[in-house]
């Protein structure tokens, strides 16, 4: 018979209480990655954006799967231009966002199991930080190959801590599979991958075991993934053709602006500044609060959050930078604020923990809405409204970068629900009377009024008539310019 404690439970009891704790937090964090699965929704099966129906024209031009490893081009994530490969031109926008949408589900999963590690509270703080953020649910729904990032990121980094600690093959074995999905996902995983080594590099040094013994450590660890990203690198990646863009006005901001948006961030002016700040200071109290529990962690936080991510932005020497070039140091800085979360929660700073996660649902759930309502664009229904607002049985429309609206056009078209004729014309090549609608069109981080008309130097004009938006980060807004008298 157990004595009791003083507390007037048994320590069987008191066992009991201790399995059924963690056992609690697992059931919240499975009903966390479920709420996760139905948050996506609101970006699943959006029309395809200028990124996503580019890498479809890509793949379906491919010949056969192989040709995915000669393209050579930025468009091309291996993994995703397979799928879109396998299904052709003709499948749904659902469809070709299934491998993310359930990337991005798993991902829920494994943030919580990595948390769970660390406590009950961390492992919910982890799961929900990952099944709310907009950035995680935007990429968890579109055709590329973000998702596939942030769910090998995830698995990765969960297999790698056991495999440092016991060196068991299994765990190993779930490293290189996930270390092989992350590579064919995006070269960004190139960013993981060498914090992974630096970790583990620290880690060897400091157990004593002399430059021998950190290098052996290595190659048994970091061989294979190596030798992989190696090996795309000879016959793909050095002869990769950059693609088109908008080029940054300010790597820095761009940079900032991946943080904030990892967590929590919005459009309006100065709103992003002020979230970007909050989360930087975020960071560095949690690299600190690490780095007092584990040197080697806290070296890999700021290898994959800070580091890497931009080492391999200057070495790629472009001025096309998006904030998802930084998709690395954005899950970790969102790992690293679920942990810190879960960290406060358990020191008992939990007015804190509420103030912060009340912001992060209520910034996170606007962005959702706006997902929801805008998608990636609004493609089809922009060329619907022209085509219903146009007399006659005939509907010409033009664009101010033909590449860019001329792109969508050639995939919407002839997907418009609509019995007149459509037609696109390419600049350089409009009737005198010029094209019934001009589109423009500006990126998703744009926030100012389009011009009120636009004057071709052949004496047309042509009046705003309506925005088609984009919710942030993905995507573009179209602006509709109807010719003036075509009423």
């Amino acid at each position: 018979m157990k004595e009791p404690t003083q507390h007037g439970r048994t320590a069987h009891s008191g066992e009991e209480a201790a399995v059924d704790q963690p056992r609690t937090a697992r059931v919240v964090v499975v009903v966390l990655v479920v709420i996760a699965a139905f948050v996506r929704l609101a970006g699943l099966g959006k029309d395809l954006w200028l990124d996503e129906v580019w890498a479809l024209r890509a793949a379906t031009e491919l010949t056969s799967p192989w040709g995915v490893f000669t393209m050579h081009h930025e468009i091309n994530h291996h993994l995703n231009t397979l799928w879109l490969h396998f299904l052709g031109p003709s499948a749904s926008a659902t469809l070709y966002h299934l491998p993310s949408y359930l990337l991005g589900i798993s991902a829920v999963g494994i943030a919580g199991a990595i948390g769970l590690r660390r406590g009950s509270a961390t492992g919910v703080a982890s799961a929900a930080a990952f099944a709310l953020s907009y950035e995680m649910v935007l990429y968890s729904t579109e055709a590329r190959g973000y998702s596939g990032v942030a769910f090998s990121t995830l698995l990765a980094f969960y297999a790698l801590e056991p495999t440092l600690e016991t060196r068991g093959v299994r765990w190993l074995a779930l490293y290189w599979l996930a270390c092989l999905i992350g590579i064919l996902s995006h070269p960004i995983y190139a960013a993981f991958l060498a914090a992974a080594i630096l970790w583990t590099g620290w880690r060897g040094y400091i157990a004593g075991g002399g430059v021998v013994g950190v290098v052996r450590e290595l190659v048994r660890v970091h061989a294979v993934p190596v030798m992989a990203l190696a090996l795309l690198w000879v016959i793909d990646l050095r002869l990769v053709v950059a693609g088109g863009g908008t080029p940054a006005n300010s790597f820095v901001g761009v940079y900032g602006s991946a943080l904030a948006w990892a967590v929590a961030a919005g459009r309006a002016s100065g709103v992003e500044l002020v979230c970007c700040v909050l989360v930087v200071a975020m960071l560095a109290a949690g690299i600190h609060a690490t780095r007092k529990a584990d040197a080697g962690l806290a070296l890999f936080f700021a290898g994959a959050i800070i580091i890497f991510p931009i080492a391999l932005v200057l070495v790629r020497a472009s001025d096309l930078v998006y904030t998802r070039h930084f998709l690395i140091a954005g899950v970790f800085t969102l790992l690293l604020f679920g942990l810190t979360m879960g960290r406060w929660w358990t020191e008992g700073r939990k007015r804190s923990v509420l103030l912060a996660a009340g912001a992060f649902v209520i910034v996170n759930a606007f962005n959702i809405a706006t997902l929801a309502k805008d998608g990636r664009g609004q493609y089809r229904d922009a060329i619907e409204y022209m085509a219903a607002s146009t007399p006659g049985d005939s509907v010409t429309i033009a664009g101010d970068h033909d590449f860019r609206i001329g792109m969508e056009m050639s995939y919407y078209l002839p997907r418009a629900e609509t019995i007149k004729r459509l037609s696109y014309v390419e600049q350089g090549k409009w009737p005198a009377t010029g094209p019934d609608w001009i589109v423009t069109h500006r990126e998703s981080w744009v926030t100012q009024e389009p011009e009120p008309q636009i004057d071709i130097a052949a004496g047309l004009r042509y009046t705003f008539d309506k925005t088609f938006p984009t919710a942030p980060l993905s995507g573009l807004h179209w602006y509709l310019y109807r010719r003036a008298g075509a009423h």
